[in-house]
């Protein structure tokens, strides 16, 4: 009677670890997955923003037309006098 208890003790004990190693599995697999997505995800968002500002900077680049107009708006700004302090302030009011 006393090797059946013990028998069935074991059985128990061995069961309950079992079912334990299986979630902790299953919840290991959870996380990872979940993991996978936002890595996935994270990446995808990268890549997508390094096309948007490979495609936006290559766009704007400026012709050697569009730099000598910025040169010359560059020199007629630096030759302007700046305004005084009191052109700039605004009027009293009533």
């Amino acid at each position: 009677m006393r090797a059946a208890n013990q028998n069935n003790r074991t059985a128990r004990q061995l069961r309950v670890r079992m079912e334990a190693r299986a979630a902790f599995e299953w919840e290991l697999r959870r996380r990872r997955l979940r993991d996978n997505a936002f890595a996935g995800a994270a990446g995808i968002l990268v890549l997508a923003l390094a096309v948007a500002l490979q495609v936006f900077w290559f766009s704007s680049n400026p012709t050697a037309d569009d730099l000598e107009r910025l040169r010359d708006q560059a020199q007629i700004e630096q030759s302007a006098p700046a305004p005084s302090p009191e052109q700039t302030a605004p009027a009293p009011g009533p």
